[in-house]
């Protein structure tokens, strides 16, 4: 339940103030900015406390106010886009996989202009290298400013951010090889949750600044590590903006249904150069199951289960 108090103060005054708890992630990032942020409706200031929403907006003239919204993966932003262009909560595989190998796919990410004012802020205060400086050591931040310090370098247009980015996402490798057994995953050793969070703010960066950045990085993982929800993010970014080795890195993500993989691929075979059509050959012919060919007659789908080549 949502309450709103209504308040008129003597001197004219006029506001609305939620009776709820402000997000510590807003929080924190107030303290950062030592500045007001709005964030889910409720203004945030650095004592971490809920300040009234001012309908004069004479305080908001006078007071630094930045608002703050959390970036949507990759694949959420998609989703996120059919659902309100389509007036529904749901979307199929097939629908979502086209939408996605679309032409208009990358023109759906972008900044948006209080996210540029919030980058431009953080560079103007001087708190860039601090907020790298805190993603170093994310790992032992709790989980709200842990989140928010990775939204902020997937938003952040700074090489930097992508260097303090990968040099974390190297040193959890590093160290997870270091103390797992042959027989124990990175996956369960450290639950997925700093190198997903990293290649989650990779795929943000790739869409927003394509490059081969997460290509690589992707490929530099060992064989055997699983992702957890950044599979779906990393998926999506590599097919919307495809840039260097993607294909190599796409053909090598674990908790992918191959079948997506080559749906997607079939989709964008005219777009294939000739290496890539040899890899997506290979990366068919290393699969124990046929796959099913797509072919489209009269906008009327047909499923022919049989080999399929890329090498036409």
């Amino acid at each position: 339940m949502n309450v709103v108090l209504h308040y008129h103060t003597f001197d004219g005054t006029q506001g609305k103030l939620s009776l709820a708890p402000p997000p510590e992630d807003g929080i924190e990032l107030s303290q950062l900015l030592k500045a007001d942020v709005e964030m889910n409706g409720l203004i945030i200031c650095p004592k971490g406390c809920q300040r009234g929403s001012d309908e004069n907006s004479e305080s908001e003239q006078i007071r630094e106010l930045f608002s703050y919204e959390p970036l949507m993966s990759p694949d959420y932003q998609i989703c996120d886009y059919f659902f309100s262009k389509n007036d529904t909560d749901e979307i199929t595989n097939d629908e979502y996989l086209h939408y996605l190998c679309s032409e208009n796919a990358s023109l759906l990410f972008s900044l948006t202009p209080e996210r540029q004012t919030l980058n431009k802020a953080i560079k103007e205060k001087g708190i860039l290298s601090h907020i790298q400086n805190l993603l170093i050591n994310a790992k032992d931040a709790k989980e709200p400013r842990r989140y928010l310090l990775f939204d902020l370098c997937a938003g952040l247009p700074h090489a930097s951010c992508e260097q303090a980015l990968i040099q974390l996402g190297m040193s959890e490798i590093a160290v997870a090889s270091d103390e797992m057994s042959v027989q124990t995953s990175l996956h369960e050793q450290i639950a997925g949750d700093i190198l997903d969070a990293v290649v989650g703010a990779l795929a943000i960066r790739h869409v927003l600044q394509p490059s081969e950045t997460l290509a690589d990085f992707l490929l530099r993982l060992p064989h055997t590590r699983p992702l957890g929800s950044a599979t779906d993010a990393a998926f999506a970014a590599l097919i919307v903006c495809r840039k260097g080795k993607w294909l190599q890195a796409l053909t090598t993500l674990h908790n992918v249904d191959p079948r997506n993989v080559l749906q997607a691929l079939l989709l964008i075979k005219e777009d294939l150069t000739n290496e890539e059509c040899h890899i997506a050959d290979k990366f068919v012919q290393e699969q124990s199951e046929p796959f099913p060919k797509l072919v489209v007659y009269a906008e009327k789908r047909v499923v022919h289960y049989k080999r399929v080549s890329f090498l036409w």
